[in-house]
């Protein structure tokens, strides 16, 4: 449809859209927004900084803690002060279910799998 190709043809000026990060892991969103070599290609933003791709790349390997924060900090302050996208609110995710519902299974993005979900009769 005509929103489907503008769209993929980058011919917009805003975009209001929702999404979360499937892990609790910073490189997860960020890859996603602004990583032009990443599994989606900054899809939603077409945004391309080649210090944010370096630094990305960066904190992926490297596996000390504090080390990863700094990197993953200046990845942020960068993101502030490029504002390829402007994160509005993230939600809070909260499942409850019944005692007779078992395995029911929450996922870190607030999405929930049912397949091995099963109802006590």
């Amino acid at each position: 449809n005509a929103f489907r190709e503008r769209f993929k043809a980058f011919e917009y000026d805003f975009m209001l859209n929702s999404g979360q990060s499937d892990a609790p892991d910073p490189n997860g969103l960020i890859t996603f927004q602004a990583d032009p070599d990443g599994f989606s290609h900054s899809f939603w933003t077409h945004y391309t900084n080649p210090q944010v791709t370096k630094l990305m790349r960066l904190g992926r390997v490297t596996a000390d803690g504090p080390e990863r924060k700094q990197i993953y900090a200046e990845i942020q302050q960068i993101l502030a002060d490029d504002v390829p996208y402007i994160p509005l609110y993230n939600p809070d995710n909260i499942v409850a279910s019944l005692a007779t519902i078992h395995d029911l299974t929450p996922r870190i993005n607030g999405s929930v799998l049912f397949q091995d979900t099963w109802v006590q009769q």
